[in-house]
């Protein structure tokens, strides 16, 4: 009898190690997720608005948009480029006729500018685009419709 008792009371110890110990063992348990993303960099740009020089007359004519253009940008650093981009008479307003003499000069403060070809560049992140023209006219110059296309081109860097 002794023998059954001490067999019983082994069999109740383990029955008890084992209630214990599977609680624990469940509890230090863990496991991690790892979740990823990314922001991609991007730019928006509105160009300024459309410039009319009326009816130009001989020497410098001028004018400026009177909306500036804006910048929309996530990215660390940035540059506008504004510029003529046509292949034939690049940086010129022309006409049916051909190009006038003197190329467009285009500015973003009104104090100094620049040919329309290669352009101009804003630079330091800019978020407004002013825009101002200059463009000169000779005696030799035909009468005629003249127009340009300056092309804003957002650069992240």
């Amino acid at each position: 009898m002794k023998g059954k008792k001490l067999l019983v009371s082994v069999l109740l110890a383990v029955t008890i190690a084992v209630v214990v110990a599977v609680p624990v063992i469940a509890a230090e348990s863990s496991d991690t997720t790892e979740i990823t993303g990314e922001v991609l960099s991007f730019i928006d740009v509105t160009a300024p608005s459309d410039i009319s020089l009326g009816v130009m007359g001989v020497g410098d004519n001028t004018g400026s948009s009177d909306t500036p253009g804006s910048v929309l940008c996530n990215a660390e650093y940035w540059q506008i480029i504004a510029e003529d981009q046509k292949g034939t008479d690049c940086g010129y307003m022309v006409s049916m006729l051909g190009p006038l003499d003197s190329m467009l000069q285009i500015s973003e403060t009104d104090s100094s500018y620049e040919p329309a070809n290669p352009g101009i560049t804003y630079g330091g992140n800019p978020t407004v685009l002013d825009l101002y023209v200059l463009q000169e006219v000779v005696l030799d110059d035909p009468a005629g419709s003249y127009v340009i296309t300056i092309t804003f081109t957002g650069v992240l860097e």
